[in-house]
C-alpha cells in the first residue's frame, strides 16, 4: 500500500487465527452496540429504535362467516340467552351509507355463546341492536343498547350511539353516515377463527337491567323533613297539604332522592328509537317539576342542569325538567342519586305556601320536552332495524301533563312555606 508520505510499504498477510479473532471482535462489537450485552464497567446504550410488534400477515383474506358474541347483564356480568334475547344486525353500505330501515337479519340469542345465520365478509361494518325483556331479579325488563364493528381482526367493539352519525338526507327515509366521532371501545376486539364452521368473534354485548316501580322509590326532603314521597313502588302523592316544610331563608336548597332499593339493577339508561322515516332518536329519564312560586329564581336552577319546560299551556305555574345520568350498581350493590332543587324565593312573597310537583319518568324524547311540554306514557312503535324494545313500559306511567294551566298526575307533591 502506499504510506501518506509517499513511501511504499508492504501489505500485511492476516493469517486464519488473526481473522477469526477479528470476526469475533466486530461481532461482539456490534452486540454492544446494539444493547444486546453489557460489557463490564459499562453502561449499554439505548436502542437505536423502538421496537413494534410484529404486525398480522399482510394480505391475508378471510373467508365470510357469521359472527360469534355473547350477551351479558350490564352489571352482574352473567351471561344472558334466551327467547326473549334478540341481536337486530345492520349493515353498513359500501359507500358508508346507513339505512336503519333496513336489517339484515334478528338473531335469537338461545345459547351463549350464539352466532348469527348471515355471514359477512372481511371489512363490513356492522351496527347491532341488543334487546332483551326477560324479567332480572328485582327488575322488570333491560334498557337495549347498540353497538358496531368493523370486521377486521385487532378492531374493538365500539358503543353506537346517534351523535356517531350524520344524516345525509331525509327523502323517503333517513339515511345516515358516520362522523368523526368514535364511539366508546369496549374490552374487546375482533378475532376470526376458522375451522369446520369460520366466524368472526366479536365478544361480549350487554344489556341493562331495569329496576321495577316497587324499587325505585323517590323522596322530596328539605333540611331534615320529608316533604313527599313515595316509598311502595304502588301509589303515589298527588294531594297537596297546607305546609308540609318552612324555608329558613328565600335561598334554600331541596332535594329529589331516587332511590333503587334492589341490588344489581339500575335506572335511567339511554334508549334510541327510530321514527317511521329511519330518523334517530335518543329517549332519556327525566325528572321535572312544576311550581305555584312563578317567581322562583331561574339561575340556580340552570347552574345545576335544569332546563325550562316549552309548555305555552302551563300558564299558573313554571316548570323544570333535568336529563337523569345512567343509575348503575357496581356488582351485589344498590345505587341512589340525590338531585338539587336550588328554590331561589327572591321574588317571591314571605311567609307563603307554595306548591310543588314532580314528575319521574323514563324512554323520553328530550327535544319534544324542551319545545312543546310533550311527554309519553308509552312505549312508542319499533320501527325499521328495531324489531322490539327491551322495555314493554315506562315508569313512572304518569307523564307530565297540565289541566287549567297547572302540572297534574303527578307522582310526589309537597308545599313549601317562604321564609317570613
Amino acid at each position: 500500500m502506499v504510506r501518506p508520505n509517499g513511501q511504499q510499504g508492504k501489505y500485511m498477510k492476516i493469517g486464519e487465527k488473526e481473522g477469526a479473532i477479528l470476526v469475533i471482535a466486530v461481532l461482539v462489537l456490534a452486540a454492544w452496540q446494539f444493547g444486546y450485552i453489557t460489557l463490564p464497567g459499562s453502561i449499554a446504550p439505548e436502542l437505536p429504535f423502538t421496537p413494534t410488534p410484529t404486525p398480522p400477515p399482510s394480505g391475508v383474506t378471510r373467508e365470510a362467516a357469521g359472527i360469534q358474541f355473547s350477551v351479558h347483564d350490564a352489571v352482574t356480568d352473567g351471561s344472558l340467552s334466551s327467547g326473549n334475547l334478540k341481536v337486530d344486525v345492520v349493515k353498513v353500505d359500501a359507500d358508508g351509507t346507513i339505512d336503519f330501515m333496513r336489517k339484515v337479519e334478528q338473531v335469537t340469542v338461545n345459547s351463549d355463546p350464539e352466532q348469527s345465520s348471515q355471514t359477512y365478509g372481511q371489512g363490513d361494518v356492522l351496527i347491532l341492536h341488543v334487546s332483551d325483556d326477560a324479567d332480572p331479579t328485582g327488575g322488570t325488563d333491560f334498557y337495549d343498547r347498540w353497538y358496531y364493528v368493523k370486521l377486521v381482526e385487532g378492531e374493538p367493539i365500539r358503543r353506537f350511539t346517534p351523535t356517531q352519525v350524520t344524516a345525509i338526507s331525509s327523502n323517503p327515509t333517513y339515511k345516515y353516515k358516520f362522523s368523526s366521532i368514535k364511539g366508546v371501545a369496549t374490552n374487546y376486539k375482533v378475532q376470526y377463527t376458522s375451522g369446520t364452521t369460520n366466524y368472526w368473534g366479536i365478544g361480549v354485548l350487554d344489556v341493562v337491567p331495569r329496576a321495577t316501580a316497587a324499587n325505585l322509590d323517590l323522596y322530596y326532603t328539605y333540611g331534615g323533613t320529608t316533604v313527599s314521597s313515595i316509598a311502595d313502588g304502588s301509589t303515589v302523592d298527588q294531594t297537596a297539604g297546607s305546609s308540609d316544610a318552612t324555608l329558613s331563608t328565600s335561598n334554600e336548597d331541596t332535594y329529589l332522592k331516587i332511590d333503587i332499593g334492589a341490588t344489581n339493577v339500575g335506572f335511567a339508561s339511554p334508549m334510541i328509537t327510530l321514527t317511521s322515516k329511519g330518523q334517530l332518536e335518543t329517549r332519556r329519564a327525566v325528572a321535572i317539576f312544576s311550581t305555584t312560586m312563578t317567581g322562583i329564581g331561574a339561575s340556580k336552577l340552570n347552574d345545576e342542569g335544569w332546563t325550562s319546560v316549552g309548555d305555552s299551556t302551563l300558564t299558573a305555574e313554571k316548570a323544570y325538567y333535568m336529563v337523569i345520568d345512567e343509575l348503575l350498581p357496581t356488582k351485589g350493590n344498590k345505587v341512589s342519586v340525590d338531585i338539587k332543587i336550588p328554590i331561589d324565593a327572591t321574588a317571591a312573597t314571605a311567609s307563603t305556601a307554595y306548591t310543588f310537583k314532580i314528575w319521574v319518568i323514563d324512554f323520553q324524547n328530550i327535544d319534544n320536552l324542551a319545545t312543546s311540554g310533550a311527554c309519553s306514557s308509552s312505549i312508542p312503535t319499533a320501527y325499521g332495524c328495531i324489531g322490539e324494545f327491551g322495555i314493554d313500559a315506562i315508569i313512572y306511567a304518569y307523564p307530565y301533563a297540565t289541566s287549567s294551566g297547572s302540572g297534574t298526575t303527578q307522582v310526589l307533591t309537597g308545599v313549601l312555606t317562604t321564609a317570613s
